[in-house]
């Protein structure tokens, strides 16, 4: 989710030497974007009553794009600040980096999601939505929805996925060294070892998959897959001495996880397909060939891929049409309000980008008060 937190100056799409932490993978930034979209499509299917999976069974494995999610952000870190973490000051301006980037939005869109229960409230209106109780306001404010201390999920669904990441953004520099010290083949092993075990602990309690992990411990069900991420980008140098991964396969290979999607194949082997096709799209920049993934277009999409993911479920809850929840709307037109959901989302996380996300994190990082 931090693909763009390079200043825009730095962010060119020449093919430069894996030293180069600016270098900004706009094919990872375009299909962060897919990907958000595709959790989009699981949550509005849900919400809209539209029956999609009955033809499009990958729709209730989309889910699984969260880890995508996961996998990108431990590249993103450890290509970013892999050597540059070394003491105290830099894990403290680290996290105010992401604060500065994460929170800005984040506060925002929870406080709407906050008044949208407060509107349910006050009208007299039942919404059946455990997440509108207010005695989860205070851990979603806080980013803690993703720890375990809460049995629902709470105000804005998407959000405990930005807790977990949170949690993960604050583990990464004991996830380095431990990378630095025993090598990318042990944490690797690592990252699959602690899958099982938590999965086994949640056999065991009678939980959910591992990977439908949310407010029950989602932090967990991020680790490995954050750690994964990590181990991608510390292997890009000997990974290049492989011959460059054609744009054929990388699109291919998105094409076959959604197909396993369809086919329900297991979550681990999707979660497995995701790795090995973020490690082809990295590579296959860093060689040069252009492609259009690649443009400009997917550059912005990819920049508005964290306003999409937090903003789309406060759309459907804002934008009249969703009231059908409420009998205001027949079953022939909750389509054409879902659609309508998803365009002025995505108009609505570009413009968020634009004129908020990014004006508050060059103001809070800028703001001499900072730590030094």
């Amino acid at each position: 989710m931090v693909l763009q937190d390079v200043p825009q100056s730095l962010r060119q799409n020449s093919a430069v030497g894996l030293t180069d932490r600016h270098f900004r993978f706009r094919a990872l930034d375009g299909y962060r974007f897919l990907a958000a979209l595709c959790v989009v499509m699981y949550h509005y299917n849900n919400r809209f009553s539209l029956g999609l999976d009955r033809w499009l069974p990958m729709i209730d494995d989309f889910n699984l794009m969260v880890d995508f999610f996961f996998l990108l952000s431990g590249f993103v870190i450890a290509r970013a600040y892999g050597q540059r973490l070394a003491n105290l000051g830099d894990y403290a301006r680290f996290l105010w980096a992401r604060v500065a980037r994460l929170y800005p939005l984040y506060f925002v869109t929870t406080g709407l999601a906050a008044l949208a229960g407060w509107l349910y409230s006050s009208r007299g209106l039942s919404p059946e939505h455990p997440e509108m109780a207010w005695n989860g306001l205070p851990a979603a404010m806080l980013l803690l929805q993703a720890t375990g201390m809460l049995d629902h999920l709470t105000f804005n669904l998407a959000s405990w996925s930005i807790s977990a990441e949170f949690m993960m953004y604050g583990l990464s520099p004991l996830f380095l060294r431990f990378l630095s010290r025993v090598g990318g083949l042990w944490a690797l092993i690592t990252a699959v070892a602690f899958a099982l075990l938590f999965q086994l602990m949640r056999d065991a309690a009678h939980q959910r998959a591992w990977t439908e992990a949310t407010f029950d411990y989602g932090a967990l069900r991020a680790l490995p897959t954050f750690l994964t991420g990590m181990v991608i980008a510390q292997s890009l140098p000997r990974l290049r001495a492989l011959p460059i991964p054609p744009w054929a396969l990388v699109h291919g290979g998105f094409l076959l996880i959604l197909l396993g999607m369809n086919l329900h194949w297991p979550p681990a082997w999707l979660i497995v397909l995701l790795a090995l096709m973020l490690t082809a799209c990295a590579l296959a920049e860093l060689g040069g060939a252009d492609n259009f993934m690649r443009g400009a277009m997917m550059g912005h999409l990819g920049d508005a891929s964290y306003g999409l993911y937090l903003v789309h479920q406060l759309v459907a809850i804002f934008v009249p049409g969703y009231f059908g929840d409420w009998g205001l709307a027949s079953p022939q037109a909750r389509p054409w309000l879902a659609l309508a959901c998803a365009i002025a989302s995505i108009l609505a996380a570009l413009a968020s980008y634009r004129w908020l996300e990014s004006p508050l994190r060059r103001a809070l990082i800028a703001r001499p008060w900072r730590i030094a």
